[in-house]
């Protein structure tokens, strides 16, 4: 190997050193401490659920306009029908 992929490599592995460093400082910080918050697996949580009443209403929605349209294209087949 030539002298510039040993200082390629060397390059990489000083960035990728200071990257970790960065990032458990990052995690030590008080900035940092609002990602751990506890509260914040309960609003997981909650947005989970609310994410499937919303899937059961617009399931249910969907019934209701698949029979709407049943309803109706029974009603306007009455309607040509009938003298």
């Amino acid at each position: 190997m030539s002298d510039s992929s040993f200082s390629l490599i060397a390059v990489a592995v000083l960035v990728l050193m200071l990257t970790g460093m960065v990032v458990v400082f990052a995690r030590r910080a008080p900035w940092f401490a609002s990602f751990r918050d506890p509260r914040i697996g309960e609003l997981v949580a909650e947005v989970k659920v609310l994410r499937g009443r919303i899937n059961a209403l617009a399931e249910a929605q969907d019934r209701l306009l698949r029979r709407l349209e049943e309803t109706d294209g029974e009603t306007s087949g009455e309607r040509a029908t009938r003298p």
